[in-house]
Parts: structure tokens; sequence; C-alpha cells
């Protein structure tokens, strides 16, 4: 459900700043329908490829309800589709980041509230008076322990820190007139790898699968902080040496 909501919220607003580049309404339905089901598949087999314990068929591959979406699969999927829808609609790539990159995050927020609806992706324990106790049943509870515990509700810190980097990058272009797509492109990358490295910090429910004290979301978000950092500083020199 929250998927769906993050998908209306999203076209909505990307329609609303897609009006400035003369882009329609439909163009960008189209572009973030095919975003969302390359998207969904992405991380569906990322999930996959990190706990293959959990399938035991075909049909459980598709019990997305159950949950089961690893963000950071869309990697796998999301950059060929788009590159097709892009170059169906004749839509540039500087175009598609100034319109779609401050809207990406917020969608990415919303989803993880309706993980914390389903209880998955849940916090480490923690007895602050906002850390939640989940109902018995969720994939929260007592997190495989006899006895449950209050856990941190990182699903909503991940709501709070994908709006917050939503924000940022919309002001982006008023604070940086002489920005380009590429470099908001890389903005995102930066700040989004940042928050998604700090909220992981928070998830009890993740293996540390890489070097083993980072989970595979952390490895990513470091590396994709690693990458967009020097090329983002990179291209704003070079653009003042121009």
């Amino acid at each position: 459900m929250m998927l769906l909501v993050a998908y209306l919220v999203c076209t909505f607003w990307a329609t609303r700043r897609a009006k400035t580049y003369d882009i329609t309404a439909d163009v960008v339905g189209s572009i973030t329908t095919t975003a969302l089901i390359s998207g969904v598949l992405g991380a569906r087999i990322m999930h996959f490829l990190l706990y293959p314990e959990g399938y035991h068929s075909f049909g459980d591959f598709l019990k997305l309800n159950e949950g089961g979406l690893v963000l950071y699969g869309f990697i796998l999927t999301t950059p060929l589709a788009l590159w097709w829808s892009l170059r169906r609609h004749d839509v540039d790539f500087s175009t598609f980041f100034m319109i779609f990159t401050p809207v990406v995050p917020l969608g990415i927020g919303i989803g993880r509230v309706g993980c914390f609806f389903n209880g998955c992706c849940y916090g480490v324990r923690g007895d602050q008076p906002w850390c939640v106790l989940f109902p018995e049943g969720a994939p929260a509870y007592g997190s495989g322990l006899i006895e449950p515990f209050p856990v941190h509700p990182s699903q909503l810190y991940a709501f709070a820190m994908g709006l917050s980097v939503s924000l940022c990058l919309r002001s982006l272009p008023t604070i940086i007139r002489s920005l380009k797509g590429s470099q908001m492109a890389l903005s995102f990358l930066f700040l989004y790898g940042l928050a998604r490295l700090i909220e992981e910090g928070f998830r009890g429910d993740t293996p540390k699968h890489v070097m083993g004290f980072l989970t595979a979301g952390q490895g990513i978000s470091l590396l994709l902080i690693l990458v967009s950092l020097p090329l983002l500083a990179f291209s704003f020199i070079k653009e003042k040496r121009v």
C-alpha cells in the first residue's frame, strides 16, 4: 500500500516539477511506472541474493506482502529500464535528474513507513521513550527471542532522513543557480548515501555482510559517498576554472 502511496506522491510532485521543462504528465507517469516496476524487481532479486534461505519456490519470490525488498537492488534493474524509457520519450538525463532527483528520497521514505506498518526493517533494542514494541506476529516481535523488547523505529528515522534529503535537493538549484543535472545526481548519491549509512546504524535486522562490521546497505552507502563526493567536488572546481 505504501509503495502505491509513494508512487502517487512522487508522480504528482514530479509532474509539477516537469512543467518547467515542458514535459507532460503522461511522460512523467510512464517514467515513474517504469522506475517502480524495475525497482521492485531489482529489490526482490537483491533480497534473494542476500537471503536465499528464505526462498523455497518461485511462489515465495512473489510474496511481496511479506516484505523482502532490498532497496539498493534497484541498481541491478532500474538504470537500464530508465535509459530505455527516457530514450523512448526523448528526455535527456540532465533534465531527468533535475526533475526527479529531489522526488526520489521522499518516495523511499514513504516506502519505509510501509516497513514500519509491517514490522520489518526494525531497529536495535532501545529504552528511549519513542522506541516501539511491535505486536506479536510482526517480524520485529522479540527479534527472535522469547521475550519481546522495544526497538528503535528505524523505519521512521529513514522516512525523516528521506524527507530531509528531498528538501535539501529541492533547495540546491536555488542556492546554486548554475547547478547541472549531473551535479544534482551526484548530490543525491552523496546525501542519500550519508543518510542511509546513519540509518543502517540503528537497524537490528541486518547481518554484517561487509568486512564483518558493516551491513550490505552500509557498504553500498559508503561506496556511494566515496565515489560521489570527489566527482562532485571535481565538477564544481572544473566549472569554476572555466
